[in-house]
């Protein structure tokens, strides 16, 4: 299903030929992206090596202190997550990040989770006011016949900010503001307009902590519809809320009916991973999708059929009356008159949506949200 990038097929001759030029000319620029490309190997590397945990993102400022209303709700937002075995990563600092991860590894104590699945901290080296939190260690081998260390969250040190936020949007699969500065400011408008734009599926971005919310968010926002600098719908995309409880019933209610999200076909194939117990029907899907017939074709039950061994399509959408046969290493379909075979096939049940208008990202979170009531 992934979309396979060939540098030999994507750069012309033209192209190429001004690469190498490029390299002999610029060594401090090869070594910045030598840099980067480390950073962000290492860092992906050391996520996927804890298992696929799902993880949100905490932000917030760095300067609030234990005791600080907000410091305490960072640490109920991540006791909240845990408890849902959903990873808390933060940017591995003090304040805000250091009340979310610390509060995190506590839960994962508690409840005899591993923390550096579960805990992760992605620090940026600056000159000052950015330090690790206690919370956190670098993964290191113990040496045999020494007594391990005790357990922590991973701590990720970067260098470049544009590494970080990839590993934070990577891997983020909902955000939760709490009050900041520029920089909190920064990575969440960021998160926000690669949802809005289409370049990251659809999620859970939640704004939690008043009245600075409500004094920042709320006139800002109306202001930018007013000039009509943004579309009206794209104020779906963001949630605005007091407490960490109201903020983790907004995660489990995106949550309620799929795993998540992804865009296909140039965003024209939406296409919602649906949990086996989803409880929805072709009917159901009907009546919640005509409010919001003016985004798409039609919101269909499916099967998508994962035909990865093949050259040619990667995935087959189909209705289940298309699956001819199936059992444990074969999968007979029938798709446009053609019977395709296919051993090893990965089955998953889906909502998709066809003939998506590429832009109503936010009418699409408004759909989500009223199937997670059905």
């Amino acid at each position: 299903m992934s979309e396979h990038w060939n540098p030999t097929s994507y750069f012309t001759s033209h192209m190429r030929d001004e690469l190498v030029q490029f390299w002999d000319q610029s060594d401090h620029d090869l070594a910045r992206i030598n840099r980067a490309s480390t950073e962000l190997s290492y860092a992906i590397l050391k996520m996927l090596q804890y298992g696929r945990a799902r993880h949100a993102l905490i932000f917030g400022s760095a300067r609030f202190k234990p005791g600080n209303p907000y410091y305490t709700l960072a640490e109920d937002l991540a006791k909240g997550l845990v408890k849902r075995e959903v990873g808390v990563i933060t940017g591995g600092g003090p304040g805000v990040m250091e009340a979310g991860n610390i509060a995190g590894l506590e839960a994962c104590i508690e409840a005899g989770l591993d923390p550096a699945r579960f805990v992760t901290g992605l620090n940026i080296t600056l000159p000052f006011e950015q330090n690790a939190n206690a919370a956190l260690a670098t993964l290191r081998q113990t040496t045999p016949g020494r007594t391990p260390p005790p357990p922590k969250g991973k701590l990720l040190n970067f260098h470049y900010f544009f590494a970080r936020k990839y590993v934070f949007a990577r891997f983020g699969m909902a955000l939760f503001c709490l009050p900041g500065g520029f920089g909190t400011m920064d990575e969440t408008f960021e998160f926000l307009t690669l949802v809005q734009t289409g370049k990251l599926a659809l999620r859970p971005i939640v704004l939690v902590g008043n009245p600075f919310w409500n004094e920042l968010w709320g006139p800002m926002q109306k202001l930018m519809i007013r000039e009509g600098v943004i579309s009206e719908t794209d104020q779906y995309l963001v949630d605005v809320v007091d407490t960490a409880e109201e903020a983790l019933t907004l995660y489990d209610r995106f949550y309620n009916k799929h795993t998540g999200i992804r865009y296909f076909r140039n965003h024209q194939l939406v296409v919602m991973f649906l949990k086996r117990d989803h409880g929805l029907t072709q009917e159901k899907i009907d009546a919640t999708f005509h409010p919001f017939a003016s985004i798409a074709e039609g919101a269909y039950l499916e099967t998508m059929v994962d035909v990865q061994e093949l050259s040619g399509p990667d995935f087959f959408l189909v209705g289940k009356e298309d699956i001819l046969e199936k059992d444990n290493d074969l999968t007979v379909v029938k798709v446009q008159g053609q019977i395709w075979r296919l051993k090893n096939a990965r089955h998953r049940e889906v909502l998709a949506l066809h003939g998506f208008d590429m832009h109503s990202f936010g009418t699409l979170s408004r759909f989500v949200r009223a199937l997670s009531y059905l």
